[in-house]
């Protein structure tokens, strides 16, 4: 019995180094695999970018004999977009996370307040109001030149619109005061409602769904491989086995890859043109005396600002709603410090997501407190580093609460400005070197492994059975 208990400990205890295959239970390379396949799945899909410009979605390769050899600069500006949220949703989940709920919550906003003014017995939907988010409705006004319209009286009608308000001054600024109606421009969900009040055009949910290219077999496939993941590793840990920190990790991530796709449920994915609405410029001189169309659409998510009018094929060439500039950081990071009645309700749950998710990504790491590492001064910085990514996943959110209070209410020294924003920036500067860290650690812990962390399970052990 000694003899027995002994080689079960020893068991235990014993290390191993690259597993290859065949093996009688797992394999190194297996493990990577599955969850290299999980990250790559539950990224794609989850990650829902806005429309991209015509001159991507049309851009091709570069041919020589005609064989495709190299793809166009517009289609790998569009790709490198993709794989630089697959690799933010990877290694810093809870920024994305924060952009979903913030689209999602403001496109529930404007659909509701939409809803409620429409006089019309139509209703629109979340995927409305999210297809308008990320740029899918465009009008043209072909004709006569339009003329434009005064900003003081669009900023006076918007004044409760912090998100406008805010980000309309460096225009008002850079205008001298004038905004226009454009040639060209983006709709919000309030301007498809009058443009289809007056019966110019109409949009059921049906055609915003038929241009998603979201399959139900990736969809369905991804979540299999999740779940596996989950299932097992709860098996594995009921039954006394070792997992590995990658699987660790991957658990993390799909934590915040699942509220993702929920948040992103509605958003239409892989849209690759917007829905254009063509009318006469004798349409303007009846929509500008509508407040919906006294400022431009999504005016701080343009490329850039053109005092001249928006011409119709630059437009449609180069103009798209970016998924991520530094606005949208800044008010995800800091807008949580502020007064609610300052600041619109979905800049705060984007905020709190923002540092819920961090703190929930970086805290699960903490499970592998005790394993065992290839080395003992390993298990230190592991644990070092979780610590350090876990702190700084939480304290900018005071450190930028205090500077948004200061930044309005304070008339002290500027020190404690700068201060705090050296903090601020500080943190998140020591949270992305502690992920890295964790990141890098985590494949090294391949080069030793608890030998029970390469066993297959028993599956049978876990359904009921007579003896």
């Amino acid at each position: 019995m000694n003899s027995t208990n002994g080689t079960g400990d020893a068991t235990e205890t014993a290390s191993v180094g690259w597993v290859s295959p065949p093996n009688a239970g797992r394999s190194t390379w297996g493990i990577i695999w599955s969850c290299l396949t999980i990250f790559l799945l539950c990224s794609w899909k989850c990650t829902h970018l806005n429309i991209p410009t015509v001159e991507e979605s049309e851009a091709g390769w570069h041919h020589v004999w005609c064989i495709p050899v190299f793809p166009e600069k517009p289609l790998l500006r569009k790709w490198d977009r993709k794989l630089f949220f697959m690799g933010l949703s990877a290694i810093a989940p809870e920024m994305v996370v924060s952009l979903a709920a913030k689209q999602h919550f403001k496109a529930r906003q404007e659909m509701q307040r939409v809803n409620n003014t429409n006089s019309k017995n139509k209703k629109y939907t979340l995927a409305h109001a999210m297809f308008a988010e990320m740029g899918g409705f465009v009008v043209h006004f072909y004709g006569e030149t339009p003329q434009e319209l005064g900003a003081d009286t669009s900023i006076i009608d918007e004044a409760g619109n912090d998100d406008f308000a805010r980000r309309m001054k460096a225009v008002a600024k850079f205008d001298k005061g004038k905004m226009f109606i454009k040639k060209a421009q983006i709709l919000d969900l309030s301007q498809v409602a009058k443009l289809e009040s007056i019966g110019s055009f109409n949009v059921d949910e049906a055609d915003i769904k038929d241009r998603s290219k979201a399959d139900p077999f990736t969809k369905v496939f991804a979540l299999v491989q999740a779940s596996w993941l989950v299932l097992q590793s709860c098996a594995r840990k009921a039954a006394g086995l070792q997992i590995t920190e990658l699987e660790l990790m991957t658990l993390a991530f799909t934590v915040c890859a699942l509220f993702t796709y929920i948040l992103w449920w509605h958003k239409p994915f892989d849209v690759e043109r917007s829905i254009v609405v063509l009318l006469p410029e004798s349409c303007i001189r009846v929509l500008e005396k509508e407040p919906e169309w006294k400022k431009p659409s999504w005016p701080s998510q343009w490329d850039h600002f053109q005092r001249s009018l928006s011409q119709w094929d630059h437009f449609q060439w180069s103009q798209r709603i970016v998924d991520l500039d530094w606005d949208t950081f800044e008010a995800v990071t800091t807008s949580f410090g502020l007064d609610s009645g300052e600041e619109e309700s979905y800049h705060i749950i984007g905020t709190v997501a923002f540092y819920v998710f961090g703190a929930v990504f970086s805290s699960i790491h903490f499970a592998a407190w005790n394993w065992v590492f290839p080395l003992p001064v390993l298990q230190t910085i592991w644990q070092s580093f979780c610590a350090a990514a876990f702190g700084s996943a939480i304290l900018p959110l005071v450190f930028g609460g205090l500077f948004s209070k200061l930044r309005t209410n304070y008339d002290g020294p500027d020190i404690v400005v700068i201060i705090l924003v050296n903090l601020f920036f500080g943190t998140l500067v020591i949270n992305m070197i502690a992920r890295l860290a964790l990141i890098v650690l985590t494949f090294y812990c391949f080069t030793s492994m608890p030998a029970s962390a390469y066993q297959d399970l028993d599956w049978a052990q876990f359904l009921p059975h007579f003896s």
